[in-house]
């Protein structure tokens, strides 16, 4: 017979007694207590026991009562932390998968759940169970490792599980043990991990907000994780979960899903989005209308709407949202791009074609080469037709040489008079020497070096302005969802070499030069721009560098660099590249006479 059901027989047959005592003698009751202390203790036991075999059979119940043992604030069962339950019991006992990840925003109590909790509800499954801690900060590391501590050994923990759950030799903040063989260690990416094999890994926020932007420190961190972590407790059959809020796409979380199979994925944004997690037979987000916020009893709007004021777009997209860049992205509006197949470009319309690039020289690492092919229609309001990439991580011959080679294709393509190649040169002595090499090895076709203007996230706006406009279309092929997925992450990706490349190749397109290679040409001598709040060069037929600047003028107002037309802009790059003009001098007023 079950235990719970003997517990309740005889707690049947001692109310039966106790309600007949008055027809006892007083000898028969002194019996009666005797006996009572035989059986008071037994059904206690036997309660126990029932209790902590609920428990041990599920974490969710497990979570809830252990919840008031450390934390003073009232529990809030959101679906949240259901799931999260859920999950990591599966991971536990189950065999649907063996890596976990969870990304969801601040202060849902993903710590204590994933962190305090769980590792406890283990290790009253089995004492044996061995675990490693890991978060950026060791502090924090053995802050979550102490209240797991503290958690077995209460007075409830030890009730319910104290036979097999008890303190080991080892006691330190570090590491600790239990007498049945299980240990806890707690450490931080490339903190030393003392050669021991876990069973369990838990990898709890092991990047903060600062060091998720630096390009030494979130690599440093992944390959930490590759080249230590991935071999570590591999023979024990070892499970790993990982719980984070997202704060850019090659953050851990990111190269966690990017390298590890079948991993589960429980990501919960604060604002719904729909499709953002995969229903694996455990439950997925029940809410049902976008933008439904993820628990309204802890973050009500008002809260919600003030923590996204605070943290920005790019942080709200990240850290509340679960999705390291804006929905859409921040700079491009990705879903006002056209996408056509080739027979669909209206090829009597496109005035000119150009191949736009942006060179890097490390074969097999680093930075990309990208060459981009264009045509732009005429009219009042040109449209961009983008017909492909050509890109590789190549030496500086081999870019040469892929240059050389579609420098050759395109013109045969498309003719001489309407093609040119043209790519981005850097500013330095060996900037320029390097860019007037790559033009005589591409002599007699037709090519010019551009000097970029401004920093890259001003000289993506002209192009963001005519995708969001609709006037950008893109021919279907392999190169589309990778060049889109950079322009999403833009300028927070860990590459933006097809961004720039594309920027070029519109401010070429749209400016509509085809003059012969700048660096070459003597300058000729120009005159400031009639706006006296103005540092650029005046268009060679008006007082003004564009329209733009004449209106400003008449407002009193000083144009930013994206404030000018896209043909100004175009026209001061060129400038720029063949050293006429320099953004950061002040013109010499006096070569104008402004009377």
């Amino acid at each position: 017979m079950p235990m719970a059901m003997t517990s309740q027989l005889t707690k049947q047959r001692l109310s039966f007694l106790l309600s007949r005592q008055h027809l006892l003698s007083e000898a028969e009751l002194k019996l009666l207590a005797r006996s009572m202390k035989v059986i008071g203790p037994q059904i206690e036991d036997e309660e126990v026991e029932a209790e902590a075999a609920r428990l041990r059979g599920s974490f969710q119940e497990y979570f809830q009562a252990a919840w008031s043992v450390i934390e003073t604030q009232p529990l809030v069962m959101g679906f949240h932390l259901r799931l999260m339950c859920d999950y990591l019991q599966e991971l536990y006992t189950g065999d649907k998968f063996t890596d976990l990840l969870i990304n969801i925003p601040p202060g849902c109590s993903k710590s204590v759940c994933v962190s305090v909790i769980w590792p406890s509800w283990v290790w009253a499954n089995d004492a044996t169970a061995t675990f490693m801690g890991i978060s950026y900060s060791q502090r924090l590391a053995e802050r979550d490792a102490m209240k797991t501590r503290m958690l077995i050994t209460s007075s409830w923990y030890q009730r319910l599980f104290g036979k097999t759950v008890q303190p080991g030799e080892l006691d330190q903040r570090r590491m600790y043990s239990l007498s049945a063989g299980g240990w806890r260690l707690s450490t931080t990416p490339l903190g030393s991990a003392t050669g021991d094999h876990p069973r369990y890994i838990i990898v709890d926020d092991p990047i903060n907000a600062g060091n998720s932007e630096s390009k030494k420190k979130r690599p440093a961190v992944n390959e930490w994780w590759d080249g230590t972590m991935t071999s570590r407790g591999a023979s024990l059959g070892r499970r790993v979960v990982g719980v984070m809020q997202r704060f850019h796409e090659m953050d851990w979380s990111g190269h966690f899903l990017k390298t590890t199979e079948d991993v589960a994925h429980v990501c919960i944004p604060m604002r719904y989005e729909p499709g953002r997690m995969k229903d694996i037979g455990l439950g997925t987000d029940p809410r049902i209308e976008p933008g439904q916020l993820l628990d309204p009893v802890r973050f009500t709007e008002k809260t919600v709407k003030k923590l996204e004021r605070g943290l920005g777009v790019y942080g709200t997209a990240g850290q509340l949202q679960q999705r390291p860049t804006p929905k859409g992205s921040a700079k491009f509006k990705l879903d006002a791009i056209h996408l056509i197949t080739a027979d669909q470009v209206p090829m009597s319309k496109i005035v000119r074609f150009k191949r736009a690039w942006d060179r890097a020289g490390t074969e097999d690492d680093g930075d990309y080469s990208v060459g981009t092919l264009g045509g732009i229609t005429g009219g009042e309001v040109p449209k961009l037709f983008v017909y492909g990439m050509v890109r590789g991580q190549w030496g500086t011959d081999e870019v040469l040489d892929q240059m050389a080679l579609w420098s050759k294709l395109d013109e045969r393509q498309f003719g001489f008079s309407k093609f040119e190649t043209v790519f981005e040169r850097g500013a330095s002595d060996a900037g320029i020497q390097a860019a007037k090499e790559t033009i005589r090895r591409l002599k007699g076709r037709r090519v010019r070096a551009i000097k970029p203007v401004g920093n890259k996230e001003v000289r993506a706006e002209p192009l963001a302005n005519a995708i969001a406009a609709g006037e950008v279309y893109f021919v279907d092929g392999p190169w589309v969802r990778e060049c889109m997925d950079e322009m999403r992450y833009f300028p927070k990706g860990e590459h933006d070499d097809q961004v720039d490349s594309l920027s070029l190749l519109y401010s070429e397109l749209i400016g509509g030069s085809l003059f012969e290679d700048a660096i070459d040409d003597e300058p000729e001598e120009r005159l400031p721009c009639a706006n006296p709040a103005c540092d650029r060069l005046a268009d060679a037929e008006t007082d003004h560098c564009c329209d733009s600047c004449r209106v400003a003028e008449t407002n009193g107002d000083r144009l930013k660099n994206e404030g000018h037309c896209p043909e100004c802009a175009y026209r001061h790059s060129q400038l720029f590249a063949s050293g006429e003009w320099e953004p950061a001098q002040p013109i010499n007023q006096s070569i104008r006479d402004r009377d």
